[in-house]
């Protein structure tokens, strides 16, 4: 659009208008409106919309200082805001500006001005947004706003927020990239709080006491580097939510243990935390997330937390013991990462709810309970445990649909899988002294099978009942000799063999109507790959270029994978695959 027809004015009836990203003139708007959202630089009537009720705006070049005439607006957006001494200026296009009060902005800045720092006292909502790398150095007079309900400040310079203690019906408030601010001076006094954010805050050393905020349901903290400490959070009794996340000056949560109303608490990357209080009277606790807090030694209680449902903890590398965890009857997913001195996670076998489970990096842990009475697990993930030697129970969790096993080095026997009629994803990477994987012909729901650098397997068995396959990857198995079925793989679309040394001969693959990705490389004792040329339907092919025949594709193309010239790497989802070819004209050869 590149002009407003001037008789929308006449629009009487009009209640809401919406002109954003157009960077046009607007004419005079009808007076009827309630709530107007644009990005232009004027608005030649704005105190004239005596009825608006909300304002979202951005491109501005001046805003009247007696905006405060709109005594119904509530809701106020003005977005990228810088301040040059008495302006606050708005980021639009690039301008030269020299007025005798204000100083001259830098060049190819963008501007608004708002030529008094005086806001309607009938705001509900305000949001201010300075402009990335030139925060706002001042902020509106919020002392009048006595019926401001949400505040969003983000990009600010400001060492502190003038009249934040007045504003008591606040119940949100939002505070982003505040890079100069000490303190939150004002905030004990806001008793109706009920969610506070406060992010990416450079300096701020500490908060005030937050014992008053006995609405607050709502609190996260997020990269406050030198935040020492949290008081009053024993008080908070109304607080559901609790997430602190990258305040590596942080030394502790005194009063989390009395939290009951607590459903969430999430801490991670607090690396100056040592102890936790005892948790276990937190009855209502549904999801606690422990992550990088590597002084950590213990979280106790945790044992007790009946109620809860996702327990994660991730990372903590002092951690040596966790209690019995089999009184969580109602754990539906557990994560164990990166606890490298963690020998053992007792009472896992009796977790009857427990649908996920991940056990990575726990270089420690030999040996894992029977997990046959899981009979609700639909996931297992088991990673970087380079000390265990077995997965005992594994071939009876009938609900398993996904598995994914890797980098279990010492691992020289997986049970018999035949059972796990609902599994649709197994992956086995990198456990090199596995022989071979029993019972896969069965899988019937099979959709994914990966196997990855299991260097010691020489055989698998015929794949071809496996009906609803779609993507087959066998990569690194350099002892494996054939992969027999293949040809029988009716749903297959996307196959990826490659690196399979000993490989000499793969089925006829005219069968594979539905294959739309084909990688075959590094198999140097295959000398051929026969059907493809009667595949029906396009797609793309990588294959080494001595495997090419001289017989012409009908309907598809090879794309030869040209090592010297940095093919894209390689990608496998589980869902679909994405393996990157060469798309140069000089590899793609018509036969």
């Amino acid at each position: 659009m590149r002009e407003i027809p001037t008789s929308i004015g006449k629009l009487s009836s009009l209640k809401i208008l919406v002109l954003d990203r157009l960077d046009i003139e607007v004419p005079k708007l009808p007076t009827s409106l309630k709530g107007l959202s644009l990005s232009s630089p004027r608005v030649p009537n704005l105190l004239e919309l005596k009825d608006l009720e909300w304002l979202h705006w951005s491109r501005a070049l001046l805003i009247p200082g007696d905006m405060w005439k709109l005594s119904k607006l509530k809701d106020l957006e003005l977005w990228q805001v810088e301040c040059r001494k008495n302006a606050f200026v708005l980021h639009q296009e690039s301008v030269d500006l020299n007025d005798q009060n204000h100083c001259s902005l830098r060049r190819r800045t963008r501007t608004l001005i708002l030529s008094s720092p005086t806001l309607p006292s009938s705001l509900n909502t305000l949001s201010i947004s300075g402009y990335q790398f030139v925060p706002l150095e001042r902020l509106p007079n919020l002392v009048n706003q006595s019926n401001l309900t949400y505040l969003d400040l983000s990009e600010i310079g400001v060492h502190e927020i003038a009249g934040l203690g007045e504003l008591r019906m606040l119940e949100n408030f939002d505070l982003q990239d505040a890079s100069n601010l000490i303190d939150l001076d004002g905030l004990q006094h806001l008793k109706l709080l009920k969610e506070l954010r406060v992010y990416r805050c450079d300096v701020l050393r500490k908060l005030p006491s937050l014992s008053n905020l006995t609405k607050l349901q709502t609190l996260k903290i997020f990269r406050c580097p030198l935040l020492s400490e949290i008081h009053g959070l024993s008080d908070l009794a109304e607080l559901s939510t609790l997430r602190i996340i990258e305040c590596r000056k942080l030394t502790g949560l005194m009063g989390i243990d009395k939290l009951e109303s607590l459903q969430v608490m999430k801490i991670r990357d607090c690396s100056s935390i040592e102890e936790l209080p005892d948790v276990s009277a937190l009855e209502h606790l549904r999801e606690l997330k422990i992550t990088g807090c590597n002084q950590l030694t213990e979280v106790m209680g945790v044992d007790k937390l009946e109620s809860l449902q996702e327990l994660t903890i991730t990372n903590c590398v002092s951690i040596k013991k966790l209690p019995d965890l089999s009184t969580l009857k109602l754990l539906r997913e557990l994560t164990i990462r990166g606890c490298n001195q963690l020998p053992e996670v007792v009472g896992i076998e009796r977790l009857k709810s427990l649908q996920l489970l991940e056990i990575t990096d726990c270089t420690l842990i030999e040996k894992l309970p029977d997990l046959s009475a899981l009979e609700h697990l639909r996931e297992l993930k088991i990673t970087g445990c380079n000390q265990l030697t077995e997965v005992i129970g594994l071939g009876k969790l009938e609900s398993l649909r996904e598995s994914t096993i890797t980098d279990c080095a010492l691992i020289k026997k997986l049970p018999d899988l035949s059972a796990l009629e609902h599994l649709w994803a197994l992956t086995i990477i990198r456990c090199n002294q596995l022989p071979e994987v029993v019972g896969i012909e069965r899988l019937k729901s099979l959709e994914l099978l990966e196997l990855t650098e299991c260097t010691s397997i020489e055989r698998l068995p015929d794949l071809s009942a496996l009906e609803h396959l779609r993507n087959l990857k066998i990569t690194g198995c350099n002892q494996l000799t054939e992969v027999i079925g293949l040809d029988k793989l009716e749903s297959l679309q996307a196959l990826r063999i490659t690196d399979c040394a000993s490989i000499k001969k793969l089925p006829d693959l005219f069968a594979l109507e539905h294959l739309r990705e084909l990688t075959i490389t590094g198999c140097n004792q295959l000398t051929e790959v026969t059907g493809i040329e009667r595949l029906k339907w396009s797609r793309y092919f990588t294959i080494d270029e001595r495997l090419k025949t001289q017989k012409r594709l009908e309907h598809g193309r090879w794309e030869l994978l040209d090592r010297a010239n940095n093919s894209r790497p390689t990608k496998w989802s589980r869902f679909h695959s994405c393996w990157g070819v060469c798309r140069k004209d000089s590899d793609i050869i018509s036969l």
